[in-house]
């Protein structure tokens, strides 16, 4: 089954792909510099979530991580409009997951063993192809495959998975290590 989706080297690590963000979208920049310094918690989750997706997955050419960050903004401002901010930081993340979630339905990456990931699965992109060093040079000489499977539906766990593998683990928060205003 056909996927608009496609893979590319990994350029940039999870600080530049967020500087990136910023610097091709600067319609949001006010905003943005207004949510990280309204919720700083913010930007630790957003390191994650760029580990998350790396900046390998593009969606029509164009970076998911960046799409998704776009969507996410976009509810922040709205949501800000016309509820305030901590309706809006509630919004901001789950435009995030949910926008990723959507996007990789069904969605497999598959490398030369029959070996794949998935958004499903509790383990980040990043983290899967650094479990085998092959899948790093399977990626750069474009032998991982995307494949569309027809199976599966978008179910509020998955949501909760996603959400999980961009948060802080709960003990963190309970030490003090960081806010998380949700």
């Amino acid at each position: 089954m056909r996927t608009n989706i496609s893979l590319r080297s990994p350029v940039l690590d999870s600080d530049e792909m967020i500087e990136n963000w910023i610097s091709c979208n600067e319609g949001y920049q006010e905003s943005f510099e207004g949510l990280l310094t309204r919720f700083p918690h913010v930007k630790t989750h957003l390191l994650c979530f760029a580990e998350l997706l790396t900046d390998s997955i593009f969606i029509h050419e164009s970076p998911l991580f960046d799409i998704c960050l776009s969507q996410a903004m976009s509810r922040f401002i709205l949501a800000e409009a016309c509820k305030g901010a901590p309706l809006a930081i509630e919004k901001f993340f789950d435009s995030l997951v949910s926008t990723t979630e959507v996007s990789l339905k069904n969605i497999w990456i598959v490398d030369q063993d029959n070996e794949g990931w998935s958004i499903k699965q509790d383990i980040c992109f990043l983290h899967w192809l650094m479990e085998n060093p092959l899948r790093v040079f399977a990626l750069e000489d474009g032998l991982l495959r995307v494949e569309k499977h027809k199976s599966s539906f978008i179910d509020v766990s998955n949501f909760d998975d996603i959400r999980r593998l961009i948060m802080l683990p709960k003990k963190a928060e309970d030490q003090g290590v960081i806010q998380i205003g949700l």
